[in-house]
């Protein structure tokens, strides 16, 4: 796969904790969603229980709608427990958001105005002057 470089995000994604944990290490690719993006950019990563951007990665591709079957094949990309699969409330999570160069920034960058109903946040220039202080600073080590 042809990696490219990471650009500076303009948005934000908000993902919960534990998933974002998971991408941020490594495990799985996918951030499922109940809706789809037409975004293919680089993207955030800003985790909802400290307000605060943690990563940034590329969103590649979204796919929809994922069924049982895909979920249990794969479920390693969707770092979600078995029990989990096929429990009914999952359901409405079927769209897969792929993301690529995923990157767990050394330092989190405190965001103070953002709504956890909200899927997306756009960055204002002084956050997107600190990410690219940051993102210059660290080296580029992709999960």
């Amino acid at each position: 796969m042809l990696l490219l470089p990471l650009m500076l995000p303009k948005t934000g994604l908000i993902v919960e904790s534990y998933h974002l944990e998971k991408v941020l290490n490594g495990i799985g690719s996918w951030e499922m969603r109940s809706g789809v993006s037409y975004k293919s950019e680089p993207i955030a990563l800003i985790n909802s229980g400290i307000n605060h951007i943690v990563g940034v990665a590329n969103l590649i591709a979204v796919n929809g709608t994922v069924d049982y079957a895909l979920r249990k094949n794969d479920a390693h990309q969707y770092r979600i427990a078995d029990e989990c699969i096929q429990d009914s409330r999952f359901d409405k999570w079927d769209v897969i958001w792929t993301l690529d160069q995923v990157q767990r920034l050394n330092t989190p960058i405190p965001l103070y105005q953002t709504d956890e109903a909200e899927t997306w946040v756009n960055l204002d220039a002084q956050v997107q002057e600190q990410l690219a202080s940051i993102m210059r600073q660290q080296p580029k080590t992709f999960k």
